[in-house]
């Protein structure tokens, strides 16, 4: 999906946080912010991209 919207291919690496976080927000939302970010970091990063999330307390996580 990734390469498909920003139309690099890059390698992604995740840390990804086993099971659901609840969040209290649109599916689709959570889907474009995602992707905005990853997209930026290909167009403007530094040649390597890690998606990483988690949850503390009431809050989750993105990087």
């Amino acid at each position: 999906m990734i390469a498909a919207e920003s139309g690099y291919e890059r390698e992604i690496a995740t840390a990804l946080q086993a099971g659901e976080i609840p969040v209290r927000m649109h599916p689709l939302s959570i889907k474009r912010a995602l992707a905005n970010m990853v997209v930026n970091a290909a167009r403007y990063g530094n040649g390597w991209i890690k998606v990483s999330s988690g949850s503390e307390a009431s809050r989750a996580r993105f990087r």
